[in-house]
């Protein structure tokens, strides 16, 4: 099938790449030129793992294409998949500019009835008010044909898309028109064959389903990282108690990890828009607003045992920081809580030495010229001098260091383990001053 993707950021150039590696003909449409440019070079824009290698494979094969705009919809288009961004505007609320932007542009070049599906995290409402509006400047330029437009929310995980997306445990079609339905079956009828589940819905619910999953993933994190505090008070083992929740098949295993926060472009960005989406329906959500709140205490909590163990004047004493994105196998350092630590040691005095495998660049660009961050190219080397090293994001690389030498590089001797990676009677014994999240270790 004939398709055109309109964004080429994290959700969009996934999409593109991956409908084009199931056999799909597709066009991804950008307005930043510099991005196209590279893309028809085969070099992708953000870091995901395979996606660069997928990306060539379908430009060779000319089923991926890119343009940075669109004068007409070709007669053979059998579907539009809308992929932009949908930032926050400062108020929790969600920006839909460049969503109506495309929306707007789609009615000038289409020529015919052609389905459209909104991958873009948006509000609840969002696909009414859009097929509204394009089929109100349908009128206007005298098209004598209408659209419809439906939801088809993306559940993609950052590290892991790719798989994500060709091997999805739902794929969820809001929708009240049939035939856009039956189009979006044939999309996806590789799946189909392959057992996954295509869900038929409403729009709205479809749109709320996507904002749900992240409340609700968030709110485990925030769960158990509050849990963790008192398992502290009582002496229990937050590790120990979650391999016992875990085998509940009512709970499952997944997001159980007691850490130092979430971050990422979508939990924030997703609670904040169904507050706000609540608020204006005067609908109680507050337990998402008590998440929000729980996660900045976590983001700050070893920065407290900082302050607690160093005191608030920390000039002349050196932090190590290992690991900068939000989470393993991605760039990505939005609401990272590496930003909250790197941001408060530096207010408090300290010089920090910063090492992750993938997210220095976004961190150098974040900070900008900061006289007391440093950036180090081994998290060895990050270490040395050091007074503490506080490790926040469990790249695998973190896993096995030599902990003989790393202690010879340490001015100190005190660990902070912001995901619970190692053992604290191994990091006792290797003379460690150890602290991690809710297993009761020196506190």
């Amino acid at each position: 099938m004939q398709i055109i993707v309109f964004g080429t950021g994290y959700v969009g150039l996934v999409t593109g790449v991956c409908l084009a590696e199931i056999g799909h003909d597709i066009l991804c449409i950008d307005t930043n030129q510099q991005k196209i440019d590279q893309l028809k070079s085969g070099i992708s824009p953000i870091y995901e793992p395979g996606i660069e290698e997928k990306l060539k494979h379908s430009l060779n094969l000319g089923k991926l294409r890119f343009a940075n705009n669109l004068d007409r919809v070709d007669e053979m288009t059998e579907a539009l998949f809308i992929c932009v961004g949908t930032p926050d505007d400062g108020s929790g609320k969600t920006n839909l500019e460049y969503v109506y932007s495309v929306a707007d542009d789609i009615a000038e070049v289409i020529n015919k009835s052609v389905p459209i599906f909104i991958k873009s995290t948006v509000p609840v409402g969002t696909c009414k008010i859009l097929e509204d509006r394009i089929n109100k400047k349908l009128i206007s330029l005298r098209k004598k044909f209408q659209i419809s437009v439906s939801s088809n929310p993306e559940f993609l995980k950052e590290g892991d898309a790719i798989s994500d997306f060709l091997k999805p445990d739902r794929i969820i079609i809001g929708t009240n028109d049939d035939e856009s339905f039956q189009i979006a079956q044939q999309i996806y009828q590789s799946f189909h064959r392959s057992n996954y589940r295509i869900i038929r819905m409403d729009p709205n619910s479809s749109e709320m389903t996507k904002y749900a999953s992240n409340a609700f993933l968030a709110t485990k994190i925030s769960f158990m990282n509050q849990l963790s505090h008192l398992c502290d008070a009582t002496g229990s083992d937050i590790d120990q108690i979650r391999s016992g929740m875990s085998l509940d098949p009512r709970i499952g295993k997944r997001f159980l990890y007691a850490g130092c926060g979430f971050g990422g472009s979508c939990f924030p960005k997703d609670i904040h828009s169904l507050i706000s989406q609540s608020r204006e329906l005067s609908v109680d959500l507050s337990i998402l607003n008590e998440v929000l709140r729980s996660n900045e205490f976590q983001k700050n909590f070893f920065v407290e045992k900082v302050k607690e163990l160093y005191g608030e004047d920390l000039k002349g004493q050196t932090f190590a920081i290992w690991g900068a994105a939000f989470k393993p196998e991605t760039d990505d350092i939005r609401e990272a809580p590496s930003l909250t630590i790197i941001s408060s040691l530096i207010d408090l005095g300290a010089t920090v030495n910063v090492y992750d495998p993938i997210a220095i660049d976004n961190l150098r660009d974040y900070f900008g010229d900061e006289d007391l961050l440093n950036y180090f190219n081994h998290f060895e080397e990050a270490a040395k001098g050091s007074e503490a090293v506080i490790l926040v994001t469990e790249w695998k690389e973190f896993t096995n260091p030599d902990f003989d030498l790393l202690l010879k590089k340490m001015k100190g001797n005190t660990f902070f383990d912001g995901r619970n990676i190692y053992d604290p009677d191994l990091m006792a014994n290797k003379g460690f001053r150890y602290f991690s999240i809710g297993r009761n270790d020196g506190r």
